[in-house]
C-alpha cells in the first residue's frame, strides 16, 4: 500500500514535515484532479515483466479551489511523483532513510540506513531517480523510464544499485526499474 498520510503524519526521514506535506498534497491534488479517490489501485510494472498493484490511500482532500500556489503543472507533477515514488521505493527496497541528492549525480535521492539503524553516519545503499507524467500512456511511461535509466549513469561509478520510478497520474500507473 502507498499511504500518502505517512508523508503528512510521519514525514520522510531527514525532511521536514512541511516538505513531506508538500509532496503528499501534490500527489493528492493530481490524483483528485484525475477524479481518483483514496484506494485507487496503482499498477506498478516491475523488472522481469511482472506487475504488482498497490492501493494509494489518503485522508486529506485538496479541493480544486486550493491551487497549492502552483500554476506550473510540470513542477507539481514532479513533486507528486516524488511523494508516491519515494514511498514506493521504500516499500520495494525496505530502506527506511533517504537523502536528497545534489545535481549532477543523475539521481534525485540516496536510499540507505544508519549503521545500527538509528544513529549517524548515514550509509548510502542505493540510488533513486523519480519522474512524473500528468497524463500519458504506458508507452510514455516506458519511454521516460528509459531516459531516466540513462540519466542514472552519471553516478554509476558508486557501484550502488539504481532505482528509477516513473509515476503517471491519470490511470494511475508506475514503472519501477532497477539497474
Amino acid at each position: 500500500m502507498i499511504n500518502l498520510d505517512r508523508l503528512s503524519v510521519e514525514g520522510l526521514p531527514h525532511f521536514s514535515k512541511a516538505w513531506s506535506q508538500v509532496l503528499a498534497d501534490s500527489a493528492i491534488k493530481l490524483l483528485e484532479h484525475s477524479e481518483h479517490q483514496s484506494g485507487v489501485p496503482l499498477l506498478v510494472h516491475m523488472p522481469g515483466d511482472t506487475n504488482i498493484t498497490l492501493p494509494i490511500i489518503w485522508t486529506d482532500t485538496i479541493l480544486d479551489s486550493e491551487p497549492l500556489g502552483w500554476a506550473d503543472t510540470q513542477e507539481i507533477t514532479e513533486y507528486g511523483a516524488s511523494g508516491i515514488g519515494v514511498l514506493l521505493a521504500l516499500h520495494i527496497t525496505g530502506h527506511k532513510t533517504i537523502e536528497r541528492s545534489v545535481k549532477g549525480t543523475g539521481v534525485d535521492y540516496w536510499l540507505g540506513a544508519y549503521d545500527d539503524g538509528s544513529e549517524p553516519p548515514f550509509q548510502r545503499k542505493e540510488r533513486l531517480e523519480i519522474s512524473g507524467i500528468l497524463k500519458g500512456t504506458a508507452s510514455d511511461v516506458r519511454q521516460r523510464t528509459n531516459i531516466k535509466r540513462r540519466q542514472t549513469q552519471q553516478s554509476q561509478n558508486t557501484g550502488l544499485t539504481a532505482h528509477v520510478v516513473v509515476v503517471e497520474f491519470s490511470q494511475p500507473l508506475a514503472e519501477h526499474s532497477q539497474l
